[in-house]
């Protein structure tokens, strides 16, 4: 059996969430349960929940893989009174403390964290506006403990853009295999900003191959030395 075969299987087989039926059906549980919890201590304060993240990517790792993998969830407040983010991650923590006592809940910015068994999640308090030409804008922690703007799974379009120019799966796959490897050499690169630094890459026919592809990622993200270690 080729290398290549071999990753191929290792990246479709064992880095895929899904593989594993029970660890699947234990985080999805894990969702649906906190998500629950949060629309009931918090319904008067809160707008919506949005997933964002490698789960909504299907990128993530099985914790097998990856002891680091989460579940990314967006807490989105109606803060008509333009609170400091510090007061919503007050409120999260307070709230997922009190429904899990025997799990680790802490403040990390920018999020919450809390971590089960099996799964963590980060916990992102927002809010949204909508500005007077339209379009809805969403605000997360800033360093300076002030809003910053950002767009929700702003990569996920590109990731299955590239993924279909590619076929095969390929970009997904190189993606999975990276993030292995990241996570066996203590985390170099923040895992958000690697999977965005790796779709602005761009590949030619001859990097069709895995072992060749992958080879070219590790490459050129490698060099890429000015990332933050903080969450974009």
């Amino acid at each position: 059996m080729s290398i290549n075969s071999v990753l191929t299987r290792f990246a479709q087989q064992n880095l895929v969430l899904s593989y594993k039926d029970d660890e699947r059906n234990k985080i999805k549980t894990s969702i649906y349960h906190l998500k629950d919890i949060l629309w009931q201590k918090l319904s008067s304060q809160i707008v919506e929940i949005i997933d964002f993240g490698s789960y909504t990517r299907n990128t993530i790792l099985p914790r097998k893989h990856d002891p680091n993998s989460d579940i990314d969830l967006m807490i989105v407040f109606n803060n008509d009174n333009l609170l400091k983010p510090e007061t919503y991650r007050r409120k999260l923590l307070s709230v997922v403390t009190t429904a899990y006592p025997n799990s680790i809940s802490k403040k990390d910015f920018p999020a919450v964290k809390l971590e089960l068994n099996h799964i963590k999640f980060d916990l992102v308090p927002a809010y949204t506006q909508i500005p007077f030409l339209g379009g809805k804008r969403y605000y997360i922690p800033a360093k300076d403990g002030e809003w910053m703007q950002t767009t929700p799974n702003d990569i996920n379009q590109l990731l299955s853009d590239r993924n279909q120019e590619c076929g095969n799966n390929i970009i997904r796959n190189a993606i999975r295999l990276c993030k292995h490897w990241n996570a066996f050499a203590n985390y170099p690169f923040e895992s958000y900003l690697m999977e965005k630094e790796i779709l602005s890459l761009r590949y030619f026919n001859a990097m069709g191959k895995w072992l060749r592809l992958t080879g070219y990622i590790v490459r050129n993200v490698g060099i890429t030395q000015e990332w933050p270690s903080e969450k974009a």
